[in-house]
């Protein structure tokens, strides 16, 4: 529908409202009567609809007429009941949408089940170690993505990063490599389907973000939001309150990876069951567990994922003098408890979890605390995070900090946004060795974020 029959048929929609806000019952009234007759000759007369969309009106008109005459046969109409403004706006709303779909160009149809979203990040980064030379640099970050609703029920979606595409951990891209060009790669191909048929499940397949819930304030020490596994992932969510539980979603995962032609590789299984609780007029809380569970992460002597080790214990399995094999497995716990409070002016968030690896025999616990004031337009948080050596699985945890594992650290930052879309965040994160030494290493990070 084009912008001047929109306007035209909008204009309609509210003369008929009029005449019902001022308390005048439409139907079985001789004034509402005459109104009806001079909006049909109107729209006679409207040159800015096209003949289809008149014919269609005057229709719609005529309908309204017949109706309120055949029940007024039987009694007197309530202004109160639908029959009056609800019943009109609702009935003219159904007409607008079910036109304007079908006069829609096939194009334009197609361009409605497209969504395109993305981001652009300029950072300045300063890191000062304790035990080696300064280092600033500047880094961008490149994200384009398209999701593509081929049904009301099926969806589709890819999305291209900047980034090594041989570091999954990391989108970011260093200024000074005598301008050679950024290297683009895939990170997300997938297929979503979320059934009618079974309200609140879903079940997605293919190369794509994982999907946990998360500390809000700091929460990639053990799955670091970079890294986009390959697999497949089904959920259930209850929505419906139930006393204080607002919604419970729980989420399966099957991600392979590394393939083997000659073994069976390796496999992780991903679980996580999410609550979320209302437990005053002014205080929420969240609730999620989750476990990561790992196949054997060196099948047969393998040492891809042993490359890519941020500080896990090794050992010598072999005698050989190399580290051949991550010391411990990896079953890793994590429960995340949140509590937001908005008694105040400004919100404040509580965020603590728990980090334990089951199947190591010792260094296996990690314990995070945080707070965060966060209104509409800026935020700013503190966090405190104590990570044992084998609490977590350093190839796939965050890189942030100076050590995937086995450290102390604080993060501090301040985000405000600017307006819609465009993000200001400066932060500072401070790492130690969780044993040993006990001077600091300082990282200092200012990132303009674009979005759309």
């Amino acid at each position: 529908m084009h912008l001047l029959q929109k306007i035209s048929v909008v204009c309609v929609c509210g003369i008929i409202s009029l005449l019902v806000f001022v308390n005048v019952p439409i139907f079985g009234q001789t004034n509402t009567e005459q109104a009806l007759e001079r909006l049909e000759q109107a729209l006679e007369n409207e040159q800015g609809l096209n003949s289809e969309t008149k014919a269609a009106l005057s229709d719609l008109v005529g309908s309204l007429r017949q109706e309120h005459r055949e029940r007024g046969k039987d009694k007197m109409i309530d202004p109160n009941e639908e029959t009056t403004k609800e019943y009109i706006e609702k009935t003219i709303k159904e007409y607008i949408n079910e036109n304007s779909d079908s006069k829609k160009p096939v194009w334009e149809k197609y361009l409605d089940k497209i969504k395109v979203y993305g981001d652009i990040r300029l950072r300045h980064e300063s890191d000062f170690p304790d035990d080696r030379r300064e280092r600033h640099r500047q880094r961008t970050r490149v994200r384009l993505g398209v999701n593509y609703n081929i049904t009301e029920e099926i969806q589709i979606g890819t999305r291209i990063t900047t980034g090594d595409r041989d570091d999954p951990n990391s989108t970011h891209v260093t200024f000074g490599d005598v301008f050679d060009r950024l290297e683009i790669s895939l990170d997300r191909a997938f297929i979503h389907y979320k059934p009618k048929w079974l309200e609140g499940a879903w079940i997605t397949g293919g190369k794509f973000e994982n999907p946990l819930f998360y500390n809000p304030i700091y929460g990639e020490n053990v799955w670091d939001k970079d890294v986009q596994p390959e697999g497949v992932a089904i959920g259930y969510g209850v929505t419906k309150p139930i006393a204080r539980l607002q919604k419970l979603k729980f989420m399966a995962a099957w991600y392979r990876v590394l393939e083997q032609g000659d073994s069976n590789g390796v496999i992780m299984w991903n679980f996580q069951a999410h609550g979320e609780f209302k437990l005053s007029d002014v205080l929420t809380s969240e609730l999620a567990i989750s476990y990561f569970l790992y196949s054997d992460v060196t099948p047969d002597r393998d040492p891809t994922l042993l490359d890519d080790d941020q500080g896990n214990s090794l050992e010598d399995d072999n005698s050989d003098g190399i580290d051949d094999d991550f010391e411990s497995r990896f079953g890793i716990l994590n429960p995340i408890l949140t509590f937001t409070y908005t008694g105040l002016s400004i919100p404040i968030i509580f965020a603590s979890e728990y980090i334990f690896n089951t199947r190591a025999g010792g260094e296996n616990h990690g314990w995070i605390l945080g707070l965060a004031l966060k209104p509409k337009e800026w935020e700013i948080y503190y966090q405190w995070q104590l990570i044992e050596q084998d609490a977590v699985f350093s190839p796939f945890a965050q890189d942030d900090f100076f050590f995937g594992t086995n450290h102390q650290s604080h993060i501090f930052g301040f985000k405000y946004l600017i307006f819609r879309g465009v993000e200001v965040h400066i932060f500072a994160l401070v790492s130690r060795p969780d044993s040993g030494d006990n001077n600091y290493d300082w990282r200092f990070r200012s990132d303009l974020n674009i979005s759309f």
